[in-house]
């Protein structure tokens, strides 16, 4: 069925000077042929069918190469086999080749001689060179970011097409294992799975759309080993020429460390909630005046049952009209930071239109990462109404008494008296207070049991009614018993006092506010002071915790990375961090302050850059989140790139401000742009690489067509045409490569198409006698299997086309080609005349069917003949993809 040896026919010289090729005919001792081509190439005179000694063209190797090819012309003339190499000429000094090399055996008078054909590759070996120092640099950088780059596409079927080597480090799995399954993170992911997977069919609509746009969202998945991570995802579309998205570009970091301050930050905001809203005192948070948080206490003030009718308020509406641009006036004072925690009395407005007098103390805090005022609210009105009760309560209690005074006036009396003792009398032992009398002498008049407690266990001695002050103040530090004597001197004096004192021991710290008041008598004389003292501890305790987390919070929000700002309608700025203010600074030379109206400063003539800023604020300002890139220079015109957020601040429906946040993305925007021009070149110079090979398979064709019509021996040109239908086949993979789109894959069912109608063409010139029927799946293979595959179907068709039909006999030739779990089948069957039983199929003479055994054994595939005599023959191969 196939050929054994070759004819021994004289070389035409003729036909080979014509040659677009350079040839040179020569054996071990003598040159034969140098065509024009061979002459120019290597600057060597033209010889046409005369001996001469050797010219040696392979001078110009190195020693090393030489040796190669001298040993190599020995093995050619003894064996000769058809072979190739490749090698480096180096012709002159500036002028190095890189030539592959064709021999082949021919014969002059009669004798073996060499055709060599040369084929100038260097321009193509300089490319590949090139596309080479692309690809290391690409590695370079995928293996040395800390981002995970991949290449995804929504494209049936879905897949990951690139995934960078640095995956194993940050989280532990190999690129092959996402490679293999594009449903890899799907399964991984641990928090809000069902948002996770929404997700999937938003950016599978990006593809679809050929959309553009950017897109980015934040996941939690479990690394090799286990352990969680929170992953950040930018997302960028690639189009090609057209507008089309060929993938998605998925830049993917690590911010665990940032999502767990964000959630940090949001359970300290939720505890400092918590702290007000369990408060004992009103507590009121407002940004620029609009009421954000309050506690249950001020709605007891104000007279309201639910939070909706204070949240969001305008709190100066809540003050009365005298009162409201005094309030204005105070909130600017405490954001200059006048006056800070500065008692002031006001009046306000109850839900009932009655009036609350209170006091108000404010201070700044942070709370939501923005700067707001924190204030205490007192009902002082309260009080004051308590203690006029209580004196009503008491005018009325006497008034009673005279109406009775006539009937039991001594035994009423008596009985008031002893009442009213019993009264105070519990009054003064059952409180927590320390509460004691003293006269003009210094001796005590009163005391309760607290009193005399806190005095036997600080000074180890009891007292009692009349004992002398003097000797127990004897018994303090000097200089507590100076400060003891000048209060009580005071109040003797007739001034009412208040003041606060720490006492310190080996195990803890007290807190007391001292209140201590004159009593006067009948004539005006302060006979007597009273004195209490408040354990204010917890009070203060709670005050310094107060401090500290709003110290904390603030300190956050000044720390933090991002540009944080706000500003109001007329686009004034009511709140910055520090970040904001060297930005703003650094931009606009302009020095930042709450009231400064964003006039962009020296960038005011960049009519882009204020397009950007005007159309996205107009955004905010009209109820929509605004997300946009922002490119600008800094003062040393060094190019920055922002992701900048705006997003509304609401009150009643309506936008009042507008909150900013930015982050610098320089960074990464300047990597995206060197990655996405290196993939445009490097996808230029991967077609250019398909195209030039294939079109060197064409003239490698050509010049075996060529030589074809010089060769009258049948058997001869049999072996040409064979060995052109399998550069054919080859020429077609690189041919699919370069006109789709991928790369890495061939469309093989198309593919199959296209070859069999050219080798039926080839050997049948009556298309109607040799039907050919396809069964083919639509498949994808790789260039590893198509063209071992692709050849091995040239050579079944071939023999069948040439061997299995006799003479002008109709027959049909079947093509089938099915996947099943990743392997592939496929079957070449026709009803010819069938194959000799005795002849055995993988160990023959015959070339065509060791080619065969040969990429059956290069793909790991196995092969299974299967012929009746009459009846035809059927092969089928079995690999995988």
């Amino acid at each position: 069925m196939f050929s054994k040896k070759i004819k021994q026919t004289n070389v035409d010289f003729n036909t080979l000077s014509a040659l677009p090729l350079a040839t040179i005919v020569f054996d071990l001792k003598n040159i034969y042929l140098i065509n024009k081509e061979a002459a120019t190439l290597f600057n060597l005179p033209i010889v046409k069918n005369k001996s001469t000694k050797l010219f040696n063209v392979f001078k110009y190797l190195s020693e090393s190469d030489k040796k190669k090819a001298t040993s190599l012309h020995k093995k050619i003339i003894q064996s000769e086999k058809t072979t190739e190499q490749n090698y480096f000429f180096q012709i002159k000094k500036s002028k190095k080749l890189f030539v592959k090399v064709i021999y082949s055996i021919v014969f002059h008078n009669e004798k073996k001689a060499i055709q060599a054909t040369f084929i100038n590759q260097t321009e193509l070996n300089n490319e590949f060179q090139f596309l080479n120092e692309i690809k290391t640099k690409f590695e370079l950088i995928t293996n040395n970011t800390n981002e995970i780059i991949c290449f995804y596409s929504y494209i049936e079927p879905e897949r990951y097409l690139y995934v960078s080597p640095n995956i194993e480090r940050i989280l532990g799995f190999k690129p092959e294992e996402l490679l293999r399954d594009h449903n890899f993170f799907n399964k991984r992911v641990i928090f809000n799975k069902r948002e996770f997977l929404k997700l999937d069919g938003v950016i599978k609509d990006i593809q679809k759309r050929n959309s553009t746009e950017n897109y980015s969202y934040t996941f939690k998945i479990l690394k090799k080993k286990k352990e969680e991570i929170w992953l950040e995802n930018n997302l960028t579309p690639i189009a090609n020429k057209e507008g089309k998205v060929e993938f998605i570009l998925n830049v993917i970091k690590d911010i665990t460390e940032r999502k767990e301050k964000e959630l940090l930050i949001q359970t300290q905001n939720e505890n400092y909630e918590n702290l007000i809203d369990n408060a004992q005192i009103a507590y009121v948070i407002h940004n620029q005046g609009i009421i954000i948080h309050c506690n249950d206490e001020l709605l007891k003030i104000l007279g309201y049952k639910d939070k909706k009718s204070v949240l969001g308020k305008f709190a100066v509406d809540f003050f009365i009209p005298e009162q409201r641009k005094k309030v204005i006036n105070r909130i600017k004072d405490v954001y200059n930071r006048k006056k800070l925690n500065e008692p002031n009395t006001y009046f306000l407005l109850k839900s009932n239109g009655k009036k609350a007098e209170v006091e108000i103390r404010s201070s700044l805090t942070k709370y939501n990462n923005t700067l707001c005022i924190l204030s205490s609210v007192i009902n002082v009105g309260h009080q004051r109404q308590m203690e006029r009760d209580r004196v009503r309560n008491e005018i009325t209690e006497q008034t009673n008494a005279l109406l009775q005074k006539e009937i039991k006036e001594k035994e009423i009396a008596e009985k008031t008296l002893l009442t009213k003792t019993a009264q105070l009398t519990a009054i003064l032992e059952n409180s927590n207070h320390l509460i004691w009398s003293v006269n003009r002498e210094r001796k005590i008049v009163s005391f309760n049991k607290n009193y005399q407690n806190q005095i036997l266990k600080k000074y180890k001695t009891k007292i009692k009614e009349g004992d002398s002050l003097n000797d127990i103040m004897k018994l303090m530090d000097k200089g507590l018993m100076k400060f003891w004597k000048l209060q009580y001197e005071k109040a003797f004096n007739g001034e009412s006092l208040e003041f606060e004192r720490v006492e310190t021991s080996k195990k803890n710290t007290t807190y007391r506010q001292i209140f201590i008041n004159p009593i006067y008598d009948a004539k005006g004389v302060v006979t007597e002071a009273s004195c209490i003292g408040h354990n204010i501890t917890a009070a203060k305790v709670y005050e310094q915790k107060l401090q500290a987390q709003s110290a904390k919070l603030n300190a956050i929000f000044e720390s933090s990375h991002h540009y944080i700002w706000a500003v109001d309608l007329k686009q004034k700025l009511t709140s910055f961090n520090k970040n904001y203010s060297d930005l703003v600074a650094m931009l606009y030379n302009t020095q930042p302050h709450v009231g400064l109206e964003l006039n962009r400063g020296v960038l005011s003539n960049d009519a882009n850059y204020n397009d950007i800023l005007q159309i996205n604020y107009a955004k905010a300002f009209a109820g929509k989140p605004a997300n946009f890139e922002l490119e600008t220079v800094d003062k040393n015109y060094n190019r920055i790139y922002l992701d900048v957020f705006l997003n509304p601040i609401m009150e009643e429906n309506r936008v009042i401000e507008v909150s900013g946040i930015a982050h610098d993305i320089t960074e990464k925007k300047t990597a995206q742009q060197r990655m996405e021009q290196s993939l445009k070149e490097k996808e230029v110079l991967l077609k250019e690489v398909h195209h030039r090979v294939k079109n060197n398979m064409q003239v490698i064709s050509s010049i075996l067509n060529l030589q074809s019509s010089y060769v009258t021996d049948e058997y001869t040109l049999a072996l040409l045409k064979e060995s052109q239908n399998r550069i054919k086949t080859m020429a077609y993979i690189h041919e699919s490569l370069y006109q789709n789109k991928s790369f890495t894959s061939v469309n093989f069912s198309s593919y199959i198409t296209t070859l069999t109608n050219n080798i039926i063409q080839s050997y049948v010139a009556d298309r109607e006698r040799i039907k050919l029927e396809l069964n083919i799946e639509k498949i994808n293979l790789s260039l590893d299997n198509s063209i071992p595959a692709g050849l091995i179907i040239n050579e079944l068709v071939t023999n069948s086309l040439k061997h299995g039909f006799k003479n002008a006999q109709k027959g049909l030739i079947i093509i089938s080609l099915k996947s099943e779990n990743n392997t592939v089948y496929l079957e070449v069957k026709d009803d010819g005349k069938g194959i000799d039983p005795k002849l055995d199929l993988s160990n023959t003479n015959s070339l065509g069917l060791q080619l065969v055994n040969a990429l059956v054994d290069q793909m790991s595939a196995s092969i299974k003949f299967n012929s009746v005599p009459g009846k035809g023959t059927s092969v089928v191969v079995v690999f995988k993809m």
